[in-house]
């Protein structure tokens, strides 16, 4: 027999096997890849934090931490700071669509003066988005011309310890007067006073955060156990607060009141007790509208920035995190081990604390 006459009897034999009933005749296709977005800024406008400084103890040492020099003239490509599956993004963004991502942007990238557009790639040319533009699975880009200096991450590797007694005593007995009750459930028994800004940030720190997102000078004296850095939960939610897997987003009222929206950034159902549910008749937290007791303190600049923090943990891109001194902590593996901390971390199910 010979070669050719072999290997059409093969081949013969293979299709009979293939058309056997029932089976498919043609592979089925490969899933496609899930439709994703992303958030990214030109390198060549990305200031570079110059100096890690491990401990800030000092307004010298503030200014050191976040003191940057302008990329190299040759750099070329981009920065990519977001990006997920759109379908998690409009679970966040709601009925605010593309305008959730532009306040973000703007955040991230410019939060003081707010100077750049977001334009994204469509068909053979970029165009601006708008507000009220639906969110696509594209590359949108923040596009500026001026050099920014990127907000940083905060980045909690263990969940902060509250003292009864001290600096810290103090400021949660502040904070539960001025509150009297959970922002969330309404509670007043067995709360606890929940950090906007960890207390590892330091005094100095701290003065520079309040002052960059809220636009106002630092009130002299301000320190991190000031009232204005905590807010009122009940211990299920601040466990999630703590780490960036739940934040209030700022909304008003029909009156111009502010109220907030909770967002669940975190890998578990929550409900609006803040424990884990499985049943879908069970009302979930994410989109509860709250009012504040007190609406002006924290100020909303400050939880603006705490959202930013929760953004960054649950959609930060990989080149992002990675930037060099990017994080107010000197650590590059605290964020996996924040990340870890949480999916071992016993999320109350069944038992009410609050």
């Amino acid at each position: 027999m010979s070669p050719k006459r072999t290997q059409k009897s093969r081949q013969k034999s293979r299709q009979k096997s293939s058309q056997i009933k029932g089976s498919p005749k043609k592979k089925p296709p490969v899933s496609p890849p899930p439709a994703i977005l992303s958030l990214c800024i030109a390198q060549r406008n990305v200031a570079i934090y110059s100096h890690s400084v491990a401990d800030i103890k000092s307004i010298s040492d503030v200014h050191r931490a976040y003191t940057t020099v302008n990329p190299p003239p040759t750099i070329r490509g981009y920065l990519y700071i977001l990006e997920d599956k759109l379908e998690e993004f409009e679970r966040v963004t709601g009925a605010e669509m593309a305008g959730w991502l532009i306040d973000i942007a703007h955040g991230l990238c410019d939060p003081s003066e707010r100077r750049g557009q977001l334009v994204v790639w469509d068909e053979d040319q970029y165009r601006p988005v708008g507000g009220q533009d639906p969110l696509e699975a594209k590359v949108y880009e923040y596009r500026i011309d001026v050099i920014v200096s990127l907000t940083k991450i905060s980045l909690r590797n263990v969940k902060s310890v509250t003292r009864a007694s001290g600096l810290a005593g103090t400021m949660a007995n502040a904070v539960k007067t001025r509150d009297g009750r959970c922002w969330v459930t309404g509670s007043t028994i067995i709360t606890v006073n929940s950090h906007v800004c960890p207390k590892r940030m330091g005094n100095e720190q701290g003065a520079f955060i309040y002052s960059r997102y809220t636009g106002s000078p630092a009130p002299p004296g301000l320190t991190i156990y000031d009232p204005c850095f905590g807010i009122c939960l009940c211990k299920n939610f601040d466990t999630f607060f703590d780490i960036y897997g739940i934040g209030f987003r700022k909304i008003l009222d029909g009156n111009g009141q502010i109220q907030y929206g909770v967002h669940n950034f975190s890998e578990h159902n929550l409900d609006r007790l803040g424990y884990a549910f499985a049943n879908s008749t069970t009302q979930p937290v994410h989109g509860f509208i709250i009012t504040p007791p007190d609406p002006t303190s924290p100020p909303p600049g400050l939880m603006y920035w705490h959202y930013l923090q929760c953004v960054i943990r649950r959609f930060g891109h990989r080149m992002f995190r990675e930037s060099d001194n990017m994080s107010t902590l000197s650590n590059p593996c605290q964020w996996r081990a924040t990340r870890k901390m949480e999916m071992k971390m016993k999320v109350v199910s069944g038992q009410r604390l609050c």
